[in-house]
């Protein structure tokens, strides 16, 4: 038995037509640059849930776990975290501060890219901070050669993903 109706046989294909139908009716196909300009929303709005997710609870546990010492100066307290890395408490507030910028701006595909470009900034000026006193930033945030390592890291990604979202919105307008 042969169905010849064409809704049955194939809604896939009438749904592409829909589609073309709809984007040629106002006038614009997608095309590669409109592809990379949505793909830099995405990554902005991926890296502020992903980045600041993982932050949040990392944090969260950490000061549930470590013990709470709000000391500042050359010698600064510390407590090892994540088997690699050891903190101070500064450090896991400024991380929950941070991490609530990036979760915040991950509500909204438009807050996304300012938010990973403030992200970036702030740790843009940190990590410099951490990698020129040594063993720590500003005597406040205790940092090694690996947390520095990971800030530099972060502070790329943030600037990056941040400029490529800012770069789509500007273009979408």
């Amino acid at each position: 038995m042969r169905v010849t109706d064409a809704s049955v046989v194939n809604p896939v294909r009438r749904k592409a037509r829909s589609l073309v139908s709809d984007l040629t009716a106002v006038g614009r196909l997608p095309n590669r640059g409109d592809q990379i300009r949505h793909a830099g929303l995405l990554f902005s709005r991926v890296f502020c849930i992903t980045a600041g997710g993982f932050l949040l609870l990392a944090t969260a546990a950490a000061l549930v776990f470590t013990e709470f010492d709000l000391s500042v100066g050359d010698r600064l307290p510390r407590e090892g975290w994540l088997f690699l890395f050891a903190f101070n408490t500064w450090h896991h507030l400024l991380h929950l501060a941070t991490s609530t910028l990036l979760l915040v701006a991950g509500l909204r595909r438009s807050w996304a890219p300012v938010g990973a470009l403030i992200f970036g900034a702030i740790y843009v000026v940190l990590a410099p901070a951490g990698w020129i006193d040594g063993d720590d930033a500003f005597d406040i945030f205790y940092g090694s050669t690996r947390e520095n390592l990971v800030h530099t890291a972060l502070a790329a990604q943030g600037v990056r993903f941040g400029w490529l979202g800012l770069q789509a919105l500007a273009r979408r307008q």
